[in-house]
């Protein structure tokens, strides 16, 4: 895995796997996922946009009662919870189909 995380790391930003955490204010379970997601981006390179649900009347009523949703290169990968075992995986997953 060192390996793989040092040429993540070389690579260019628009060559690295994308995340996208929706999530809104107030929200427990979308701190601790940030801490989360914190925690393996210490790690593992990739670009991380956050989103804000309650700044979008189409996303608040998509997601109001399914925060916080984790996405991976548009691919909705975890809901309420992030597990960074598999958060890890699905990115050197990502970066091998590269």
């Amino acid at each position: 895995m060192k390996n793989r995380e040092r040429s993540w790391r070389s690579q260019s930003n628009a060559s690295l796997p994308r995340v996208t955490l929706y999530s809104k204010p107030d929200c427990h379970l979308c701190e601790i996922a940030k801490e989360r997601i914190a925690s393996v981006r210490r790690g593992v390179a990739f670009e991380l946009e956050s989103v804000d649900i309650t700044s979008d009347p189409m996303l608040y009523a998509r997601y109001r009662e399914r925060i916080h949703v984790v996405l991976l290169e548009g691919k909705e990968i975890f809901v309420y919870r992030v597990s960074e075992k598999v958060l890890i995986r699905k990115l050197e997953d990502a970066a091998l189909r590269w």
